[in-house]
């Protein structure tokens, strides 16, 4: 597959809401991914998820396991990966793209660009008002 990369600047420009699958009633909800995240205002990307993976996120297919995505808003993309790639967190909370810190949490750092490549990424970004799916999943993903 070829490399994915998104358009210049799209990363720095928020907000960006996370839809972290929390795997309640067993395996991802939407194929092989783990993590979405869209480019929007939250109540906009709670409106583009279901019309885009076919699901509300707030569902909860298990009662004894909880809801199926945790949901946050980050200012840019970085910081709504941050955690997940392993980044330091400064004195302020926020992430900082420094490949040699000390992190509380056992994640080995992962570049940006390292880390929209894997599998069970999906990133969803607002080009010029057109919502665009970096990575496409057939099986998944519906027209919006």
């Amino acid at each position: 597959m070829d490399k994915l990369i998104l358009p210049d600047g799209i990363a720095k420009r928020g907000p960006w809401v996370h839809f972290w699958d929390m795997h309640s009633g067993g395996g991802n909800k939407i194929g092989t991914y783990e993590h979405i995240y869209i480019q929007a205002e939250f109540s906009r990307a709670m409106d583009l998820f279901p019309a885009l993976f076919g699901r509300d996120p707030q569902d909860v297919t298990c009662q004894h396991c909880g809801p199926d995505f945790t949901i946050d808003e980050s200012d840019n993309l970085y910081q709504s990966t941050g955690y997940h790639r392993g980044c330091a967190m400064d004195a302020d909370g926020k992430y900082t793209e420094w490949a040699d810190a000390v992190t509380p949490w056992a994640r080995e750092y992962a570049p940006l660009h390292d880390y929209i490549q894997q599998e069970d990424v999906c990133i969803v970004y607002n080009d010029h008002g057109t919502m665009k799916i970096l990575r496409s999943n057939e099986e998944v993903l519906r027209n919006a």
